[in-house]
């Protein structure tokens, strides 16, 4: 060891008799393998002059330090870094000590080194955990299975702030509550017309405890921004939501200055007044989050579906969707709604705390976490922040089948994480514009779907469609990001050709449109079809009119007016015989005409048919006696009024029927077919007019092996 080695490790050695001196070393929570070094700045010419790096200095003069890491400090700032060719360096490394080394020993010998600014352990921060005693029962926000929204890493950012209001437009707001006792600000009640928007319900009471119920106080539960306040908004006193009240109640929320509004509510009808109260809501401002609805299907909820709100749906605690969470293209991303517990009225429960299940309980923890970041953003216009809660939502949890990469329509973007959103930036710039776009079959007849390839950055979608290429493009609707869409509002007068094109958006702005344009062609329905009133026993003929440049029509079937049905077959001309038909059941006929790329027409106006009661019935027993090398006998009942008989045969009992002999009497061989295998039969009368019974019941005969 050299001269100078030697003396930096006795000077090492001697530190551990000023130990004593450093206060808190054994209160102190910290990494043992590992410490932060901090060097005092100097020029490069001075490091030179040295002739040796800052981070050779360090392992050439310090024996226990094996390995130096430079420490690098995430940036929040999206601006260009400093040039720093003539700015003195100065620079933060992680020092990993070997084993054995005190850390307590380390510091002190590095703290009387000159050349070190700063020499630290790596201290270990403890996650606070708050005291409310119903914090337990709250998966969503504390779930060892990691299906929770991630709060408590995001609360050593902020709590929330008084100055951020969130409202809740819903039942009202239980006031009295210990738990949200100062949490409100003045609000408004439009089913009373009064200023106490008391709850009577519980259901905006348990909206408003999630987002911003007191924490650490004890009692109860915690809230997910319990610095925020809520302004209640009562519209409803038996969860069923007037439009007029809903509009009324989200401008008095933008005009007394609300940042979000929570509305946990929804319904199957669109409203172009509700919309652009929302816009409005938006333009100044406002954040608006909705429940996706507890429909369990594709039907879309508003406002949800609107594109101005952000639409949210439910995950269990093992982080699988909810199965009655409401899904579809328009949906933005999921949070926990499943076994809910908070708070309710004062007036039905004691102790006022409850569970509960819904999107109506997801939506708010979505609001909440807006209010953190609002509080951390002040300058971040609505869109950025929407922006942010997309974007950081946690990806790939639910099963693979429903839960795809990127965006994906049982899902959205993912499931809340509100520490993730602190600490993501919103995109700077635009997204590219789309490419691959095209045009195929919808999910119902004259639909069109509408593909593309996602693009990096993307936050949404938007289509637009014109009757020509050159004609102005009209917007016709959004995807929350899933790079699909189905146009359900083509036109079933005439033949039309439409014209697609897709943009994509985030808060930075939006990318242009796609070129070039897709073409999708729909014919006009066809006119006149026509069913047959019972004219046949064996089948329901239907027919209808050529429409010009169909290459093949298909024909639904349904037993109900109001029903698409189901595609019972295509015909390459204009009539179609429905043979299946049950005798006797009215059905509704209705027909599409296709075009060669695959494109259905809407459907035509309905016919009503129905096949005539058979006139003759099926036997009502068969035999097959098996076991002969020669073959299998078969028999069955004499029907009277038959003239023949048609025996049917397949391999097994759900398999291809086909006819294996005509036979006049009630008795037949079957021959010529493999050995040692079991064969099914079925029998069928025939009258003199034609008409055919049903099928008898079947049996079942072995051809046994010849000897």
């Amino acid at each position: 060891m050299s001269s100078k080695k030697m003396g930096c490790f006795l000077q090492y050695c001697l530190s551990v008799l000023f130990l004593l001196l450093l206060p808190g070393w054994a209160a102190a929570d910290y990494a043992t393998d590992r410490i932060i070094v901090k060097l005092q700045r100097q020029t490069t010419s001075q490091i030179a002059s040295v002739n040796e790096d800052k981070s050779s200095y360090l392992i050439n003069h310090y024996p226990f330090i094996h390995q130096l890491t430079d420490l690098k400090l995430r940036q929040r700032s999206v601006r260009k870094p400093r040039k720093m060719d003539s700015l003195p360096e100065e620079m933060t490394f992680v020092a990993h000590l070997l084993p054995g080394t005190e850390v307590e020993q380390a510091i002190s010998a590095l703290r009387s080194d000159p050349q070190v600014k700063y020499a630290e352990p790596v201290y270990l921060m403890r996650i606070h955990q708050p005291n409310d005693p119903d914090f337990y029962r709250q998966w969503n926000l504390d779930n060892n299975g990691g299906a929770d929204i991630n709060i408590i890493p995001a609360w050593l950012t902020t709590t929330g702030s008084s100055d951020v209001v969130i409202a809740v437009i819903d039942t009202g707001v239980d006031a009295n509550h210990p738990d949200l006792s100062g949490q409100l600000v003045e609000g408004y009640d439009f089913v009373e017309e009064d200023s106490l928007p008391q709850d009577e319900d519980g259901h905006g009471t348990q909206v408003a405890g999630i987002i911003a119920a007191k924490t650490d106080n004890g009692i109860g539960i915690a809230g997910v921004c319990p610095g925020c306040r809520i302004m209640p908004l009562r519209v409803s006193a038996d969860k069923l939501i007037p439009h007029d009240k809903l509009i009324s109640a989200i401008a008095y929320a933008v005009e007394y200055g609300a940042d979000i509004i929570n509305i946990s509510a929804g319904g199957p009808d669109y409203s172009a007044i509700l919309q652009e109260a929302i816009r409005d809501a938006q333009e100044n401002g406002a954040i608006i989050v909705a429940s996706s609805g507890n429909e369990g299907n594709t039907v879309p909820l508003y406002p949800a579906a609107y594109y101005e709100t952000i639409a949210v749906g439910a995950t269990k605690p093992n982080d699988q969707r909810w199965e009655k969470s409401s899904y579809g293209t328009h949906l933005d991303l999921v949070a926990p709604g499943q076994d809910i517990f908070s708070t309710t009225t004062t007036l039905r429960h004691n102790p006022p705390y409850v569970s509960d299940e819904g999107t109506s309980f997801a939506a708010p923890q979505v609001s909440g976490v807006l209010g953190l970041l609002r509080t951390v953003y002040p300058g971040y216009k609505g869109e950025q922040l929407r922006d942010i809660i997309l974007l950081s939502a946690r990806e790939r949890v639910d099963l693979a089948a429903e839960d795809t990469l990127g965006c994906d329509p049982f899902h959205g973007w993912g499931r809340l994480d509100a520490d993730q959103a602190l600490r993501t930036i919103p995109p700077s710039t635009p997204p590219a514009v789309p490419d691959g776009m095209g045009a195929s079959n919808g999910t119902t007849p004259g639909a069109v779907m509408l593909t593309w390839n996602p693009t990096n950055g993307a936050t949404s979608y938007h289509i637009y469609r014109a009757y020509a290429p050159d004609q102005e493009k009209t917007w016709i609707g959004f995807t929350a990001g899933t790079p699909r869409y189905e146009d359900l509002s083509t036109l079933s007068g005439q033949t039309y050709s439409y014209y697609y094109w897709v943009s994509a958006r985030n808060a930075a702005g939006n990318s242009g449109y796609s070129e070039p344009p897709v073409e999708a062609t729909i014919l006009h329905s066809p006119n006149n079809v026509a069913a047959s009133d019972g004219t046949y026993s064996d089948k329901v003929l239907i027919t209808w009119l050529a429409v010009s440049g169909a290459v093949r029509y298909n024909v639904y079937a349904s037993t109900a007016a109001h029903e698409t049905g189901n595609l019972i077959g295509s015909a390459d001309g204009t009539q179609f015989e429905h043979t299946t038909a049950v005798p006797t059941v009215p059905y509704y006929y209705r027909v599409t005409a296709v075009v060669n790329t695959g494109q259905e027409s809407k459907l035509s106006e309905y016919d009503i048919g129905y096949r005539a009661e058979v006139s003759i019935p099926a036997p009502a027993w068969i035999d097959a006696s098996g076991g002969y090398p020669l073959g299998i006998i078969v028999s069955w009942q004499s029907v009277p009024g038959a003239t023949r008989y048609l025996l049917y045969r397949a391999s097994s009992p759900s398999g291809q029927k086909s006819v294996r002999a005509y036979v006049s009497g009630t008795t037949y061989v079957d021959t010529g077919m493999p050995y040692n295998r079991d064969y099914y039969y079925w029998v069928k009368a025939q009258s003199s007019i034609g008409d055919l019974s049903p099928f008898s019941p079947y049996d079942s005969g072995f051809r046994g092996m010849r000897w």
